[in-house]
């Protein structure tokens, strides 16, 4: 049995997200008109953005991996709309070609529908720009005291000729990866108030890869780039906020996070 103080269970019990189960699964992300997402673009999308096409003009499109996922749920929650849709999947990423992601899918479909798209929203996780002292991408490794890591230049650039490859008449905007908690929330111990904290390395690592990203858009005229780690503003106390515990797991918001940040994030991008 762990040996843990009043407090700490205490914590454990309340915010855990083994006891949050139920809750994590509420959120919602599609109004049943025209706000919705979906993991891969097929006909039944197409078929849906074309009638709210015709109905609303032109939609702003996020895409991306899982974290797009979360955004596009704390921008549902901060009402934005009325035509507003994601292509967003777990483990896709631009800079690879995965039969099971819509990427590649999605430049043929903005080309068939410029007139239809607005603005094209990008959003990734950073971890996998990250790599560890063996040379791993999105690996708790890189987050840990004394070990080394450094930025997977490949797949930001990867990234960017990505964006360069959607038509020119599409405004683009990459919102860059905002800061991963980085702590082991399965662990009962880390949930002491000592430890229920933003992993300093993470805020740290974090900034310099924000800073490169930032470098980089600063060259160019084809997208302008949103700092989701300046507009998010996460410090060491950003974990618990009131009764939030604001991620579900090491990178991944929780639902009561994705409330809370959707503001902020529908305000930076201009979406309310």
């Amino acid at each position: 049995a762990y040996r843990l103080d009043d407090a700490t269970r205490q914590n454990y019990a309340r915010y855990s997200p083994a006891a949050l189960r139920g809750e994590e699964m509420a959120g919602g992300s599609d109004d049943g008109a025209c706000v919705f997402r979906s993991d891969f673009l097929d006909a039944r999308f197409a078929d849906r953005f074309d009638a709210c096409a015709r109905t609303h003009g032109k939609a702003t499109v996020l895409i991306g991996d899982s974290h797009a996922i979360n955004v596009h749920n704390a921008l549902f929650d901060a009402g934005a709309g009325p035509f507003f849709v994601s292509i967003a999947k777990g483990g896709c990423r631009p800079y690879q070609s995965l039969e099971s992601c819509s990427f590649d899918r999605f430049l043929s479909f903005a080309a068939d529908r410029q007139d239809k798209i607005g603005r094209v929203i990008l959003h990734l996780s950073g971890s996998h720009l990250i790599y560890d002292h063996l040379g791993r991408d999105d690996n708790q490794a890189a987050f840990l005291p004394g070990n080394q890591w450094g930025l997977e230049e490949g797949s930001i650039a990867g990234i960017a000729a990505y964006i360069s490859k959607i038509p020119a008449s599409i405004s683009v905007t990459w919102l860059g990866p905002y800061a991963e908690a980085r702590v082991d929330l399965k662990e009962p111990h880390n949930y002491s108030l000592e430890r229920l904290r933003f992993n300093p390395r993470s805020l740290e690592i974090f900034a310099k890869l924000d800073a490169r990203l930032k470098e980089l858009a600063s060259g160019q005229q084809r997208y302008a780039y949103v700092s989701a780690y300046d507009v998010l503003g996460f410090n060491a106390n950003s974990l618990l906020q009131g009764e939030c515990l604001t991620f579900q797991d090491y990178d991944h918001f929780s639902a009561c996070g994705e409330k809370l940040f959707g503001p902020v994030l529908a305000a930076s991008l201009g979406l309310t």
